[in-house]
C-alpha cells in the first residue's frame, strides 16, 4: 500500500505474476474533489493512517 494524503493503493496477487491494484480515497467525510481545504486534508491523512493500521492489524503488508 502506498498513500498520498488521504489516497490509499491497494494491490493483491491476481493469479501467478499477476497483481491488481485499486486505488480508494479515505475519509470519514463526504469527499468532495471540486473545493480544496486543508484543514480536510489533514483530517483525511489521519483517516487514512488508521485505515492502514486496522488493515496491518489484520494481516496486511504495508509498504511505504
Amino acid at each position: 500500500m502506498s498513500f498520498n494524503g488521504a489516497d490509499v493503493s491497494l494491490s493483491w496477487p491476481s493469479g501467478p505474476e499477476t497483481w491488481q491494484t485499486a486505488a480508494v480515497n479515505v475519509s470519514r467525510e463526504r469527499i468532495n474533489r471540486i473545493m480544496e481545504n486543508d484543514f480536510k486534508d489533514l483530517r483525511e491523512r489521519g483517516y487514512a493512517d488508521e485505515f492502514v493500521a486496522c488493515l496491518a492489524a489484520h494481516g496486511a503488508r504495508v509498504n511505504g
